[in-house]
C-alpha cells in the first residue's frame, strides 16, 4: 500500500475573521494535564485511523509535545471543551512542522481547524521561517483547506507499506 502525500508550507501571517459564532471559542496551548494528554492521545489515534496510517506512540511522545508548548486546542468557551487541535513536531531553527490536525466527527464542517490552524501559524511565524505539513492527496477538503489558508504545495511524498 502506498499512502501519497502532498507537502506543503507556508511563509505568511493569516488574518482569520472570526464569524459571530466562533467568538464563542478560543485557542488555548495544552498543558500538562491528564485531561489534556488523554484527550491528545485519543485524538492521535483517531487522526490515525482518518488517515490510515498505523503509527503508535508512547505517551512521552505527547508529553514532551505538550511540555515544548506543541499541542494547541480549539475551546468552546460556553462548554469548556476542545473542539479542535493541531500538534507540532519536526522542528528546526527556521521551520515547524504541523504534524496533526484533528476535529473530532461531531465538530467537523464548522470552520474549526481553520481557526486553530490559522493560530498556529501566525503564533509560529513570529519565530520561524516557515511552517510545513503534509497533507494525504486523496482528502480534497483538507487540501482544499490547507490551500485557502495560503499553504503552497512544494512537493509530494510517497510512503509505502510493506
Amino acid at each position: 500500500k502506498v499512502l501519497k502525500s502532498t507537502i506543503y508550507k507556508n511563509t505568511e501571517e493569516l488574518f482569520i475573521r472570526p464569524t459571530n459564532d466562533k467568538t464563542e471559542y478560543e485557542v488555548r496551548i495544552a498543558t500538562l494535564t491528564e485531561f489534556h494528554l488523554n484527550i491528545i492521545q485519543e485524538w492521535h489515534q483517531q487522526f490515525a485511523v482518518d488517515v490510515n496510517i498505523t503509527n503508535s506512540f508512547p505517551k512521552e511522545y505527547f508529553e514532551s509535545a505538550i511540555s515544548l508548548s506543541r499541542v494547541f486546542f480549539l475551546y468552546s468557551i460556553k462548554d469548556e471543551i476542545p473542539v479542535s487541535c493541531v500538534m507540532c513536531r519536526g522542528e528546526t531553527d527556521k521551520s515547524i512542522r504541523i504534524s496533526m490536525v484533528y476535529t473530532p466527527e461531531k465538530y467537523r464542517q464548522k470552520g474549526f481547524a481553520k481557526i486553530v490552524v490559522g493560530f498556529v501559524v501566525n503564533h509560529f511565524l513570529q519565530k520561524k521561517e516557515m511552517i510545513l505539513l503534509l497533507a494525504d492527496q486523496e482528502k480534497q477538503g483538507v487540501n482544499h483547506l490547507y490551500q485557502s489558508l495560503g499553504f503552497k504545495k512544494v512537493g509530494e511524498q510517497e510512503i509505502y507499506k510493506i
